[in-house]
């Protein structure tokens, strides 16, 4: 009813001018053409006339030539309909081929390249940290002050609380390891309680007492309760051992925490007392090993590069075009041929090939790492030796005092991520102590509702 008042409305004002129109135009006719005005029916018919012309598309017309064309694998998707209707549809085994290629690629990238370069480079850092090499050249680089390094791990040490907030963790990881054994021990507790009070009512009601033991109920729960009995047990062993580390290491590990100034008067200064010939073949053998490590360290940014590369070159491998060209092939004689997945391996073979050349360069990596880090061992042999037979006690004292710091930062950080660790593991071992102990008290409450049935 609106609409339809909303369209009268629309009209009116069209009426209106036309009405207007057409009064003046009988005036004019009357007053000055004079024409006589012919009835309605002898007016030619009004006729009509096409507006569009109907064009069905090329798709609609002649979809035999567009299936023909959709067909060709290089051939590009319909810019409107895309591709068309099961196109793709591949046999079974290409796709389990497609898979099989997927997973060997995986683990060719992932085990014979990334994770031997990643390997390689872990062994090397153990290796130069072991023979306290970054102390050494940091010492050798520093005569008076401190190192660069060894500022930037005391500044971390410091703003960290020292040795104080690692005995702060370690007080939060034994209320964690007391709070679990509490948990653990009301849990054996309820189990004990309901124990002894099924024995009293099985010996006041003697045969009358018609249900099974508790023991035999309980046998599964005690077995589980002594499993979190025992992994608690040894959580705290390994306490035990990360305490005694603390201990040994917190006074080194408070020295990091002294200001710029305290913590240089601390460091024993190089002296000038080495002779003439100690102290050159001791300066070849510190720039020889500044050397290698250069070196290495270029590889190991060169490494990271390859690792990228691999993975980039992993990701845009799609075997998909030679699977299904394979496929057509062996499809070639006869449709109706059974296509299997070891039909590809040649395939397989030909394709992973592209990753020989990452493999090489692996093995060179391991090559060039091992005769570097043998030819650190003799330079940073040959300097020990050398300064250990010059009267540069100085430099001796000043390498022993910057390497203790340097090992003293490094055991900070490794006892902090033990405690952190432990925290963690308590806070998941009290999520499944808790159910334990819940599991215990439902046990418990049936039982109890059973005897509260059976005495009624």
């Amino acid at each position: 009813m609106q609409g339809s008042t909303a369209v009268m409305n629309d009209l009116k004002p069209l009426q209106q001018i036309i009405s207007t129109n057409l009064a003046r135009a009988e005036k004019d006719n009357d007053v000055i053409y004079l024409e006589t005005i012919p009835p309605p029916s002898s007016l030619p018919v009004i006729l009509k006339t096409q507006m569009v012309k109907a064009a069905p598309p090329a798709e609609v017309s002649d979809p035999v030539s567009l299936m023909m064309n959709a067909e060709k694998i290089e051939a590009s998707p319909h810019p409107v309909i895309g591709l068309p209707l099961f196109q793709k549809l591949v046999p079974f085994a290409v796709h389990q081929a497609a898979s099989v290629y997927m997973d060997r690629k995986e683990r060719l990238v992932k085990e014979d390249i990334i994770s031997k370069l990643e390997e390689l480079t872990g062994v090397y850092h153990s290796s130069i940290a072991s023979l306290n090499l970054p102390a050494l050249l940091a010492t050798a680089e520093n005569t008076t002050g401190l190192p660069d390094s060894i500022l930037r791990q005391a500044a971390e040490v410091r703003s960290g609380g020292g040795s104080q907030s690692l005995y702060d963790i370690w007080e939060q990881v034994q209320k964690a390891s007391s709070r679990n054994g509490e948990i653990l021990e009301e849990a054996f507790n309820v189990l004990d309680e309901e124990h002894e009070t099924d024995e009293a009512l099985r010996t006041k009601f003697s045969k009358d007492w018609r249900r099974p033991e508790s023991q035999l109920l309980t046998q599964q729960l005690t077995a589980q309760g002594q499993k979190h009995r025992q992994t608690l047990l040894s959580a705290q062993k390994a306490d035990l051992i990360v305490r005694n580390k603390l201990d040994t290491w917190a006074n080194i590990i408070d020295v990091l925490t002294l200001t710029k100034e305290e913590l240089e008067n601390s460091i024993p200064s190089s002296d000038g007392g080495n002779d003439n010939e100690n102290d050159t073949n001791g300066q070849d053998s510190l720039l020889r090993i500044k050397r290698l490590t250069e070196d290495m360290n270029q590889n190991i940014r060169l490494r990271k590069d390859l690792i990228n590369q691999v993975k980039k070159a992993s990701n845009a491998d799609d075997i998909s075009p030679a699977l299904l060209k394979k496929a057509a092939e062996l499809t070639a004689k006869s449709p109706i041929v059974k296509i299997e997945a070891a039909q590809f391996e040649d395939l397989f073979i030909e394709e992973l090939r592209k990753y020989d050349h990452f493999i090489m360069t692996v093995d060179q990596q391991d090559e060039q790492q091992s005769t570097v880090l043998r030819q650190l061992h003799d330079a940073y042999y040959q300097h020990k030796a050398r300064t250990d037979n010059s009267n540069s006690s100085g430099n001796a004292k000043r390498e022993k005092a910057l390497q203790n710091l340097t090992q003293a930062y490094f055991k900070y950080k490794e006892i902090k991520t033990n405690l952190s660790e432990g925290l963690k593991f308590y806070g998941e071992h009290a999520k499944g102590l808790t159910q334990f102990c819940d599991t215990c008290k439902d046990y418990c409450a049936r039982r109890q509702a059973e005897s509260d049935q059976m005495m009624r």
